[in-house]
């Protein structure tokens, strides 16, 4: 899984001002722009990139979006 592009779609999906960015060690639950339809969409975009499903228990014990490209293995 490359993170970085991982990254950038998350982007994408999110409402982020002018000139924000996401990364790595983003605490993705404390972000503004978190919520359920993103977590929803963060799901996908990991089955997407790393070619294996993160269940929503797995996403739960992630604290920072690192966590999470960890669990691509």
């Amino acid at each position: 899984m490359n993170p970085q592009a991982f990254l950038k779609d998350l982007e994408s999906l999110v409402n982020l001002k002018p000139g924000e960015t996401i990364v790595l060690d983003t605490r993705f639950r404390e972000a503004p722009w978190w919520d359920s339809m993103v977590a929803l969409n963060l799901l996908v975009l990991f089955e997407e990139h790393a070619g294996k499903q993160l269940s929503p228990q797995s996403l739960a014990q992630c604290e920072t979006l690192q966590d999470v490209c960890a669990m691509a293995g």
